[in-house]
């Protein structure tokens, strides 16, 4: 089974933003195992694996550094995909937490997304509802 480079880069800023609110709850890892089988179904259950084992890892600003590194790395249509993940991730349990909402404005930042982009992508979801 190959690796899928986005799915292997995404899944590691998934786990930051779940633990970033110091709860993990069972609706966001639902939201990420979707997410993973959306990116690629024939590496999701690696994925899920590797997500899990990171729940229990203490976040670090090295790590995060060296994701968002490799995610900046992205086409500009990855980054964005990864965005409306993060947002989905995010208020899957119907409350966006400030902690959460600092660390997608910090992936924001960190990959080149303009604010008014992020501001439609995060938009168009909530028109999905």
């Amino acid at each position: 089974m190959s690796e899928n480079p986005l799915a292997h880069s995404a899944v590691r800023f998934f786990a930051m933003l779940v633990k970033a609110d110091e709860k993990i709850l069972n609706i966001e890892t639902n939201t990420v195992a979707k997410m993973l089988e959306e990116m690629d179904s024939s590496t999701s259950n690696m994925m899920l694996s590797v997500y899990n084992q990171l729940l229990v890892e203490k976040n670090s600003s090295e790590a995060k550094r060296c994701v968002l590194k490799k995610i900046s790395e992205f086409g500009q249509d990855d980054k964005l995909y990864i965005l409306r993940c993060l947002w989905r991730i995010a208020v899957s349990d119907k409350e966006l937490h400030a902690e959460e909402e600092k660390l997608i404005y910090e992936y924001i930042d960190a990959v080149n997304i303009d604010r008014r982009t992020a501001i439609e992508v995060q938009a168009s979801l909530d028109d999905k509802k």
